[in-house]
């Protein structure tokens, strides 16, 4: 009769430790703040083409259509002119922006999650007009089209505000501990005897 044993040895192989992974405050602090500008500054750049598009397209839209398209697109680009002269101003500021401390940094983060979280609830306002305009009981061209160009502006700007509050909010500094883990690999063997029995 064949015998057949298939034995599994885990072997330590060795151990892997890794202690590069360990942050000075000082470290901390520079990443954050990197984090922080090139959020700021892909926000700026999407409000930046988001005013532009809205200003050319609602500008040229207003001038071949009529009734409350008419107006639909002439409050589209009259309300980006807003957003482009804050996306601009966004910009210029990130430049001349000196942050020197930890502390500094963290006194622009508590300010640029409230100037967001502030932006969203005025979002919510800008909505709720648009809605109160298109269900007015007196309907005009004017009311449909500034109404339905509130709910588009104001709707874009809550997801924008929005996704910049938290983007912000999970940039906080954190304490960071030293980071010091071991890894250990084994390897698997794997014995077959083949003989015979009596």
């Amino acid at each position: 009769m064949i015998r057949i044993i298939l034995v599994f040895i885990f072997v330590p192989q060795f151990l892997f430790s890794q202690k590069d992974t360990i942050f000075s405050l000082d470290e901390v602090w520079k990443i954050n703040l990197n984090n922080q500008r090139s959020v700021n500054k892909s926000g700026m750049y999407t409000l930046l083409g988001w005013s532009f598009t809205n200003i050319v397209t609602g500008t040229i839209a207003s001038t071949q259509t009529e009734g409350s398209a008419h107006y639909f697109h002439q409050m589209n680009a009259m309300w980006n002119t807003v957003n482009l002269g804050l996306s601009i101003g966004g910009l210029l500021q990130e430049r001349k922006l000196k942050i020197e401390s930890t502390q500094d940094l963290n006194t622009r983060q508590k300010k640029l999650e409230k100037i967001f979280l502030i932006n969203g609830g005025l979002d919510l306002v800008y909505m709720g007009v648009g809605t109160g305009l298109l269900l007015s009981k007196n309907e005009t061209d004017t009311k449909q089209g500034y109404g339905q160009s509130l709910l588009l502006q104001g709707g874009f700007l809550m997801l924008f505000d929005g996704t910049m509050y938290f983007l912000h909010r999970n940039n906080r500094i954190r304490e960071y501990r030293n980071i010091d883990f071991k890894i250990g690999f084994q390897s698997v063997g794997v014995r077959i005897f083949l003989g015979n029995s009596a």
